[in-house]
């Protein structure tokens, strides 16, 4: 992406260019994006699982959220890695919503 953007406009600095337009976590996630190599590698179900329980924990198994492990995942996952991720997210936050659903309803 460096060497795309410096071609295109002319020797300018694609990192500096985004800490003058963007901030807070948006600017987090794509200069994260721009420093780090996404893994290339297939589908690895035990990450997406541990992926998914600490996006569930980080998100909606507390109050407020843990943008870090957001940003981590996110920008260091391939597509097929975090498809795998949202799957197993789905499932794990489905199993503990039908927990949490059971006990409120039992008298």
């Amino acid at each position: 992406i460096k060497s795309a953007y410096t071609q295109i406009y002319s020797g300018k600095d694609v990192a500096k260019k985004l800490k003058e337009d963007t901030g807070g976590d948006f600017r987090t996630v794509l200069m994260t994006l721009l420093e780090k190599k996404p893994d290339s590698s297939g589908v690895n179900t035990d990450l997406a699982t541990d992926d998914a329980k600490k996006l569930f924990e980080a998100g909606e198994g507390k109050k407020g959220t843990d943008k870090a492990v957001f940003v981590e995942i996110f920008t260091t996952r391939n597509y097929q890695q975090l498809q795998a991720t949202f799957d197993a997210y789905k499932n794990l936050a489905k199993k503990r919503y039908s927990r949490l659903h059971h006990r409120s309803n039992k008298g």
